[in-house]
């Protein structure tokens, strides 16, 4: 499309929107009847390929598509700027400029100067720059350093050593890695969300938490959604089956609302029939990417691994897919024989973390189930999250250190309004405080009544944010506060107690 370098040529403005309104266009590629953008887009060039992905990254955004990433290898917009001895040339290419809708950019280039025979690369403003070494280049590879610096980045996709990683012309010397390059695997292919590693702040949009700032973009004619850097909170891979799991994304379309649709998929191919549907939302429109936060139920699905799943799709039917970089992992939790106690017909029970690793070494966990005669008695602050159901029973969890390992605490109860670890605990994080009383105010108050009652959840995604019920009567009154208010003054004069004696 762009011509020959002895007949006619075309710029890279006039090629970049010629493919951008490909990649909307369903039917594109024969056996996708989607249009290519419904994907996450990663877009990388070398050469006059750099001037092609960066303006076809702005021309996408124009048409309203973020673009997750642009990797460019030694620039060289043909625009009569730094051209080798004897190629005197101007295409007019379009700079190298990042513009808005690019989530990440990374650049490798090196230089050989200005008046030299090969073509010479160029830094991009904006972006994670690497300038590569002209000597480690020289030696090896091709003929010519600029060709090199796409070999250097073949090596950081194929590690290969023996044989020798090969593009299908040229060996990736070894020794390229290391000194003053990265190492093979802490550079290049590891930012891709295939590999999904850390990406520098410098490359990354300050949209989503980086440094780097963007030209301003036309978003005049924006018509698609996106919904981009879907991550589960906490960065945790395993899960309990039937557990709610805290999710992140980003999300923008610059015309219209649209609908998420949160799944779980055994693969990362959104056209295969795999997806198992269990959450959807409704996101209102903005030109500028807006961070969300939500809940997926996990209920009903099996025990397995699966990749987490997400659709964006618009009232016109356009439509982007999003997937979690790495699997997670659903664990089957129906209690075992030996990790069950139950405590429903007034038994007391003391547990700690300690004692629970001891006994259940393997699950390190315990569930209990105490009726309303059971005595439970934790002796240290145990981090509550949300409860969950699991064969068919309510439970809430709660987490405690003991050496450097976790030990889980399940307590099934007939009233998920009140904190079974430590009634006092309005917000569950483990330490009663003066806020708790503040929580228990505040709902009061908002009521306008001096007591209502609580109703118990059905469904884990209904859970209760806050242990209103301190006294477990099924009513908030100001009985609740008070008994709050009496645990912090014995806990005040026990250690005015210990610290006179």
């Amino acid at each position: 499309m762009a011509g020959s370098v002895f007949g006619y040529a075309r710029s890279t403005y006039d090629v970049a929107a010629a493919v951008a309104e490909q990649l909307i266009t369903p039917g594109f590629l024969a056996d996708l009847p989607t249009p290519v953008a419904e994907l996450p887009i990663h877009l990388l060039g070398h050469s006059r390929g750099a001037s092609l992905v960066g303006e076809l990254a702005h021309q996408l955004g124009q048409r309203g598509v973020w673009v997750d990433q642009v990797s460019t290898w030694d620039p060289h917009p043909v625009d009569g700027i730094r051209e080798p001895t004897l190629f005197n040339a101007d295409y007019g290419d379009a700079p190298m400029v990042r513009y808005q809708n690019v989530v990440f950019w990374d650049n490798y280039w090196r230089t050989q100067g200005d008046g030299s025979l090969d073509f010479t690369g160029e830094p991009v403003a904006n972006t994670a720059n690497l300038q590569l070494s002209e000597a480690v280049l020289s030696d090896g590879g091709y003929s010519n350093e600029h060709s090199d610096v796409h070999l250097w980045y073949h090596g950081t996709v194929d590690p290969s050593l023996l044989p020798p990683a090969n593009d299908g012309s040229e060996d990736v010397p070894q020794d390229w890695y290391g000194g003053p390059h990265p190492q093979r695997g802490a550079s290049g292919f590891v930012y891709s969300r295939i590999v999904g590693g850390a990406r520098p702040l410098t490359g990354l949009s300050q949209a989503v938490g980086g440094t780097a700032e963007s030209a301003a973009l036309d978003w005049s004619g924006a018509n698609w959604p996106n919904l981009l850097d879907l991550r589960v909170i906490g960065g945790g891979q395993t899960f309990d089956a039937e557990q709610t799991i805290p999710l992140s994304y980003y999300h923008a379309d610059a015309d219209s609302g649209a609908t998420v649709s949160l799944s779980l998929d055994v693969d990362q191919n959104p056209y295969n029939d795999n997806p198992l549907p269990v959450a959807e939302q409704v996101v209102s429109s903005s030109i500028e990417l807006r961070p969300n936060q939500t809940l997926l139920p996990t209920s009903g699905i099996a025990a397995g691994s699966y990749y987490i799943s997400a659709r964006i799709a618009d009232a016109a039917g356009r439509t982007r897919y999003a997937y979690s970089s790495l699997p997670i992992t659903l664990v089957a939790t129906t209690p075992e024989e030996d990790d069950y106690v139950d405590i429903s017909d007034g038994q007391s029970l003391d547990v700690t973390a300690a004692a629970i690793l001891e006994q259940h070494p393997q699950s390190k966990r315990l569930y209990v189930y105490r009726g309303a005669a059971g005595q439970l008695n934790t002796f240290e602050p145990w981090q509550t999250a949300e409860p969950q159901f699991i064969g068919g029973r309510l439970y809430h969890r709660g987490d405690a250190e003991a050496g450097s390992q976790t030990a889980k605490l399940f307590v099934s109860t007939d009233n998920a309004w009140s904190n079974p670890f430590r009634v006092a605990d309005v917000d569950g994080n483990g330490l009663v405080e003066p806020i708790d009383v503040l929580y228990l105010i505040n709902a009061l108050n908002r009521a306008r009544v001096s007591s209502f009652a609580v109703v118990q959840p059905l469904t884990d995604s209904q859970a209760p944010e806050r242990y209103l019920d301190v006294d477990n009567d099924r009513l908030i009154t100001p009985s609740d506060p008070l008994q709050v208010v009496n645990w912090l003054n014995i806990q005040n004069r026990l250690r005015r107690g210990n610290a006179q004696a």
